[in-house]
């Protein structure tokens, strides 16, 4: 387990540690955009995986696998930003079989995971020798505590560790071991129920406002994904 200064500096580590200039990275269709941006800046090559209602389309992601040679796929299984979307289980095996097959480096985002009730089980837990999964507390616990963690195999942590490094020297001491006790005491899971409570409520705000709109299925998140008419 590799602490980061949240989730984002996580992804910019684990991208300067595991790929060079002119590797291919996958994501979503519709990503995180800052991921973008770092891949720009690190020259990396970027491919966009088809999406469906039900999230990435597998096969999308094999035919990337078979024809282009990506080095990593980035991706958000539980509450995608910004379509919400979670995968399903079906859905999060088949990738894993197929990242696992072609030697894909999976990089899971899952810093909204905890504010969902009801969610599968990680690609890092069904692929845990090639997944990496990134989580932090802002998300869940308290948006000004920039805290985050990598975990990965094994094999990967050395670079891992040597890109935080070269990017901030450190995660700050002080600001993990606020995190730790938060963890250790319950007091992170009580904030995280809280969060989860704000949430649903603004999921009902929303829905009540917007009614006249075809809503789609609330979610627990803090996102809402909505179809627009033509125009």
């Amino acid at each position: 387990i590799v602490p980061v200064v949240g989730g984002q500096h996580g992804i910019l580590s684990i991208l300067m540690a595991l790929l060079k200039p002119g590797d291919l990275l996958l994501a979503e269709t519709l990503t995180y955009t800052p991921v973008l941006a770092i891949a720009a800046r690190l020259e990396l090559q970027t491919g966009a995986v088809a999406m469906d209602e039900e999230g990435v389309v597998p096969e999308a992601f094999e035919t990337w696998c078979r024809e282009a040679n990506p080095k990593a796929f980035y991706l958000t299984p539980t509450l995608q930003a910004p379509t919400t979307i979670t995968l399903s289980e079906t859905r999060r095996t088949r990738i894993a079989e197929i990242a696992a097959r072609h030697g894909v480096i999976l990089i899971e985002d899952d810093v909204f995971g905890p504010l969902k009730a009801d969610k599968p089980a990680p690609l890092a837990q069904i692929a845990p020798e090639t997944t990496i999964y990134v989580t932090s507390l802002s998300k869940s616990v308290a948006p000004g505590l920039r805290v985050g963690f990598l975990k990965a195999p094994a094999k990967l942590a050395a670079a891992l560790h040597q890109s935080v490094n070269l990017s901030v020297w450190m995660t700050p001491p002080l600001t993990l071991e606020v995190a730790g006790r938060l963890i250790e005491s319950g007091a992170a899971a009580e904030m995280a129920a809280q969060q989860q409570r704000v949430a649903r409520h603004r999921q009902q705000l929303v829905q009540r406002v917007l009614r006249a709109i075809a809503f789609p299925k609330p979610t627990d998140g803090f996102h809402v994904w909505l179809s627009l008419p033509e125009g």
